[in-house]
């Protein structure tokens, strides 16, 4: 199954949206992936440490307007665009 840049570019900003509207949640929440989880071969698209492995849509790079603060990643100011992930998935299940 392909997904389009665009269905990408959906997930990507629901997942930032739920991740910043849970805010008070991220300190509690587990960050990384169980020794189960890497033998499964998962990834975690974002470490809570910096924007790698995310650029801007249609980029190569991502903008300025986008930072880690506090494990999240937030948007500052207008223009920092829209992100997606640097790799192509075929498959991913979303886990908040």
């Amino acid at each position: 199954m392909n997904f389009s840049t665009q269905d990408v570019l959906r997930v990507s900003l629901l997942v930032i949206a739920i991740s910043h509207a849970n805010r008070g949640l991220a300190d509690e929440a587990r960050i990384g992936l169980s020794e189960s989880e890497k033998r499964g071969g998962w990834q975690m698209l974002f470490d809570g440490k910096s924007t790698e492995g995310w650029r801007n849509y249609k980029s190569d790079k991502i903008s300025d307007g986008w930072v880690v603060k506090d494990g999240l990643l937030e948007r500052v100011g207008k223009g920092a665009g829209d992100i997606v992930t640097t790799e192509q998935y075929e498959n991913f299940e979303l886990s908040l």
